[in-house]
């Protein structure tokens, strides 16, 4: 696995990429939509503390308080209180143990009589057929809230892969924006000294009007392909700017006639990269997330349709008369099944055999895309070099022209054709490099791997 990893994040020693790492850290601390699902995902927690408090002791207070008056002078006045305390134990029963304590005053024909009560009780209650152990009311609450939590925490990261993916796009796409407005910038000086060339080769009679005609046309459209570009630019730096939510972010500033450098390092072992998805990818694990609660669903549905006998032993004491009773008592309760118990109960195993279908298709497309992202990365890398040394040759080529046309050994449209094939390849040769850095972006998605590498953990 380890190799893998460093396969994977081999790209993340040079300048541009720790740029990229800075952006993308910048996005999981501020994204809008991340934070929203981080508050989501603790609003899911709390369903958890809820349903853990039923496992811990439940206490209970009554009191009541009475007063009647019947014929004559006759006055009943009573007062009575209880504490409840009651404790689930794992094998489903439940302990409750209980004080009691009343007092009534009877007043007739002028006298009082005084009855007072109080008494201890402790019993047990066992559950022998419906919702023993895991399978009773309190623990499937507990296990269901539980597994909330966990389809929760893989949809974030789900969710975190999908911003990532979203930033290093718009990251590697605005250097590419970025880098063709900087070459941009060197044509459009480019064609303002090659239009005073050729205004001061008319001048002293040793050039034509129509190369001068053609190279007032070429520096304006190079002028206009400027303008593009920063628009492009701006409204890619809108994007980023959005991704962060912040109002500043640094990229590294573009240098003019840059090329972009080749990717280096061992190509990505599909067979290694679809081990790792399948124990990492977040989209797998919520697959089988949900599975596991399918199968919670329809074991709590099954043992509903049993019947339901308890049995319960209680010791009650009275504190004012004395002595101890003791008893024990069994019950037997069957609703059977009606036609909406038998249908939850098909839905259930409905819903258990869907999951285990998604988990298995699941593993199906994953297996599909990373073999797919492989070929495509090792493809990118391949186009990125050849573009590269493709501009560099335009580079080499264009210069050569630009000499030529000045000691008037070739003509304008060669020089012209020269510029635009240069700046062709150089813009080609960065979006090939955005268009790997994507790729490799998304493979890094699919196996599970970018937000852990950033620091970034749903747990």
């Amino acid at each position: 696995m380890i190799p893998v990893l460093l396969t994977l994040s081999c790209l993340m020693s040079g300048p541009l990429d720790l740029a990229e790492e800075a952006y993308l850290r910048t996005v999981l601390r501020r994204n809008l939509s991340l934070r929203i699902d981080s508050l989501e995902r603790e609003g899911v927690r709390e369903g958890v503390v809820g349903a853990a408090s039923a496992l811990r002791p439940q206490v209970g207070l009554t009191g009541d308080v009475a007063a009647s008056r019947g014929e004559g002078d006759r006055v009943v006045e009573h007062l009575q209180g209880s504490a409840v305390a009651r404790q689930w134990v794992p094998t489903g029963g439940t302990l409750e143990g209980g004080l009691l304590g009343g007092a009534t005053r009877v007043s007739e024909d002028g006298r009082d009589r005084d009855v007072d009560t109080a008494g201890v009780e402790v019993s047990f209650t066992q559950p022998l057929l419906r919702g023993r152990g895991a399978g009773s009311e309190v623990a499937f609450a507990h296990r269901q809230a539980a597994l909330a939590v966990k389809v929760k925490v893989q949809g974030s990261r789900a969710v975190v892969h999908a911003r990532l993916l979203e930033a290093r796009s718009a990251f590697w796409k605005q250097l590419a924006r970025a880098q063709l407005v900087a070459a941009r910038v060197e044509d459009s000086a480019r064609t303002a000294k090659l239009l005073e060339a050729a205004r001061t080769r008319l001048a002293i009679g040793s050039g034509s009007e129509l190369d001068t005609l053609q190279a007032g046309a070429e520096h304006l459209k190079s002028m206009s392909d400027l303008l593009s570009a920063r628009s492009d630019e701006r409204g890619g730096w809108r994007e980023i700017l959005g991704l962060s939510d912040s109002s500043g972010v640094e990229l590294p500033l573009p240098q003019r006639g840059a090329l972009p450098p080749p990717l280096e390092g061992p190509l990505p072992d599909s067979l290694a990269l679809l081990a790792l998805a399948m124990e990492r990818s977040p989209e797998l694990a919520q697959a089988a997330a949900l599975l596991e609660k399918a199968e919670s669903e329809r074991d709590q549905r099954g043992q509903a349709r049993l019947p339901k006998m308890d049995a319960t032993a209680l010791a009650r004491h009275d504190l004012l008369d004395g002595g101890w009773v003791l008893g024990a008592r069994a019950r037997l309760e069957w609703d059977i099944p009606d036609g909406a118990g038998r249908s939850r109960y098909r839905q259930a195993l409905l819903d258990l055999h869907a999951a285990g279908t998604r988990r298995e298709a699941a593993k199906q497309e994953l297996s599909r895309q990373i073999g797919a992202l492989v070929e495509s990365v090792a493809a990118s890398r391949a186009r990125l070099d050849m573009a590269i040394r493709l501009a560099r040759a335009q580079t080499r080529r264009l210069g050569a022209s630009e000499a030529g046309w000045n000691l008037g050994k070739i003509p304008w449209t060669d020089l012209s054709a020269s510029r635009r094939d240069a700046l062709d390849a150089e813009a080609a040769a960065w979006q090939a490099l955005a268009s790997a850095k994507m790729l490799e972006a998304e493979l890094e998605s699919r196996t599970g791997t970018g937000p852990e590498r950033l620091g970034w953990s749903a747990e």
